[in-house]
């Protein structure tokens, strides 16, 4: 399976990455793990479809899908030739985007259309000219400024809170968060939930574990010392982590691990 992507080097980009998803004939049927990346994406699907099984839910998915915030990794399968394109949003921009809960999306794929049609026929539009790579992102990003309806004084201050956590690698805890913020725990909480689509203590978990597995398969330090940089107490507390995160030991994933897994963890 083939996986590109496009990052955005812009600060405060609404848009993360643009990405290609390839999928031909010659390795169907295809199974493979997604992980949880900490950021919601819609992902256009120009041929095929692909099942995908949640921890809440089975899907069968074809269209223009928001794919929401997701805690844990799920399983996938696609049985056609397959190929999408889409692109992955900072956490905030779903909610500058639509001024609702994103909570309500967590772990769920839900047709674009049924969200926003405004939202949906903008990315429709884009990726049917046929502009790719870059230039795709770029457009992206053009064309979503002009939808956002709230960047108020709490968007800004999770915004501030998310790009921390980003900066620090998920290596900080609430209170220290707190610190460099004029809110209460209480307000962070509940706004960056509503803003976000998970808890602050879930998002920083998250972002901790996803560096650690980057840095993993870059092969910058080996697994044990890892376990330490990133904060682990011991081996069986990251083991714990792992399995919450990834449903499966980390010995039967690295074992079964794919390029394509490979790719999409380091997005």
């Amino acid at each position: 399976m083939t996986y590109n992507s496009h990052r955005s080097s812009t600060k405060g980009a609404l848009v993360d990455e643009y990405f290609e998803v390839y999928c031909p004939d010659s390795i169907i049927p295809y199974h493979s793990t997604l992980l949880p990346v900490a950021m919601p994406s819609i992902t256009y699907i120009k041929d095929g479809l692909f099942r995908a099984k949640t921890p809440n839910n089975d899907y069968t998915v074809d269209g223009i899908i928001l794919t929401g915030q997701f805690y844990r990794a799920y399983n996938m399968e696609i049985n056609d030739a397959y190929k999408a394109a889409g692109i992955t949003l900072h956490p905030t921009t779903l909610y500058k985007l639509l001024n609702t809960d994103i909570s309500k999306f967590s772990n769920k794929y839900t047709a674009l259309e049924h969200v926003s049609e405004e939202l949906s026929e903008t990315i429709t539009a884009i990726i049917e000219t046929g502009v790719t790579g870059k230039k795709a992102l770029l457009a992206m990003e053009k064309a979503l400024k002009p939808l956002v309806k709230v960047n108020d004084s709490n968007v800004q201050q999770i915004d501030l809170a998310v790009n921390t956590i980003i900066k620090k690698k998920g290596l900080l805890s609430v209170s220290e968060l707190l610190s460099d913020m004029n809110i209460s725990q209480k307000t962070l909480e509940s706004q960056f939930k509503k803003i976000v689509g998970l808890t602050p203590v879930r998002f920083i978990k998250l972002k901790r574990f996803i560096n650690l597995m980057r840095q993993y398969e870059n092969q910058d330090i080996n697994l044990k010392n890892l376990i330490f940089k990133y904060n682990y107490y011991d081996e069986a507390h990251f083991y714990k982590d792992f399995k919450l995160f990834m449903n499966e030991t980390p010995k039967n994933f690295f074992t079964n691990e794919t390029d394509f897994i490979k790719k999409y963890i380091n997005r």
